[in-house]
Formats: C-alpha cells, sequence, structure tokens
C-alpha cells in the first residue's frame, strides 16, 4: 500500500510536469511572437526587397520554415498591428499564433462584409478570443458577419451573395503531389 508521503509526491510530481508543459506552451507563444513582429519590422524596412524575395514570408521560407507557418507569421505580424487585443495575447503568451491567425482572419472576413469601425472591431476580436479552436473563431466570425450585415442600414452595402470581392479560390499541392483547388464563387458562367 503506497505511502502517504509517496501519494503526495507524486501529486506534486504531476502538478510540476503540467507547469511545465503550460510554461513551455506559453514560450512557444512568445517566440512566435517575437518572429511576427520582427518578420513585420523587416517588411517595414524594405528587407524582403533589398534580399531580392518576393514577401517578408519568404525570408523565412529561404531559411527552411515550412511555407504555411512563414505565411501565418507575417499574418500574424499585421494582425498584431492592427488589433490590440491580439498584439497583448501574443506578447503575453497567452495567444497561440494558430488562434490569433484564426482571429485575425476572421476579423478581416467579417471587414470586407461590412465596415466596421474601431469599437466594433475591438467588440468582434474579443468576441472571437473566447472561442477555444480556430474553427470555432471561423464559425463565430461567420455568424457575426451574417449578423452584422443584416443589421446594417447602409444603402450602399453589397450583398454577400452578388460581392464579387468575397470569391476566394485556393490551390495547393498535397503530399502525393497531386492539386487541389477550393472555390468560393458568388456565382459560375459558362
Amino acid at each position: 500500500m503506497p505511502t502517504r508521503s509517496g501519494q503526495h509526491d507524486r501529486r506534486r510530481r504531476r502538478r510540476q510536469i503540467l507547469s511545465a508543459i503550460i510554461e513551455i506552451a506559453r514560450a512557444r507563444n512568445v517566440l512566435d511572437a517575437a518572429q511576427a513582429t520582427l518578420l513585420r519590422a523587416a517588411e517595414r524596412a524594405g528587407i524582403p526587397y533589398r534580399k531580392r524575395v518576393r514577401t517578408a514570408a519568404g525570408l523565412l521560407t529561404e531559411i527552411g520554415v515550412p511555407a504555411a507557418v512563414a505565411h501565418r507569421t507575417a499574418r500574424n505580424g499585421h494582425h498584431a498591428e492592427r488589433l490590440t487585443p491580439i498584439a497583448r495575447g501574443l506578447r503575453d503568451g497567452s495567444l497561440s499564433a494558430e488562434m490569433a491567425d484564426a482571429i485575425g482572419k476572421g476579423v478581416t472576413a467579417v471587414e470586407k462584409r461590412v465596415g466596421l469601425d474601431e469599437t466594433d472591431r475591438t467588440t468582434l476580436t474579443r468576441k472571437l478570443l473566447v472561442q477555444t479552436t480556430p474553427g470555432e473563431v471561423a464559425a463565430t466570425a461567420r455568424r457575426e458577419a451574417i449578423r452584422l450585415t443584416a443589421d446594417s442600414d447602409d444603402p450602399d452595402l453589397v450583398p454577400a451573395a452578388e460581392n464579387p470581392d468575397l470569391n476566394e479560390m485556393v490551390v495547393t499541392t498535397d503530399e502525393e503531389g497531386r492539386i487541389t483547388a477550393t472555390a468560393d464563387l458568388d456565382v459560375l458562367t459558362g
């Protein structure tokens, strides 16, 4: 039968392990934020152009960072610059790069549909911050975009189904080398 002190030691050890996991995750988040901030500074300083690289993300892919991570890092630099809650969360390590990117993309998607003033943008950002996964962030942003569009009294607002600015097409190559295309269009012709 385990002794009382043995049980206490195991509990303390589990707490230490969990604490270490949390601290490492926060440290990773802080390092991702630092990289996003530095990449944005490099972009403002014109370093990609001087290095003959097409984009700021290209600076990272040149040193072996996967393209998806490099582009997310570049986007996060932009998101942090215009959305204070994202900048704060990245800086203190409470927000992962993946969540920051999802929130930034969510706010951008809503802004494509309906204009947001600074107060609306901050309110939306906070609503998205309380979601727990990037998928929940995207779904909430979509709901908010629909709600804000319906509530808008702007006569010049183009309905989402007729707005060509919302058309998107993503082409990727899978691990087998096959090309995959995803399109989100308002109308097909032809």
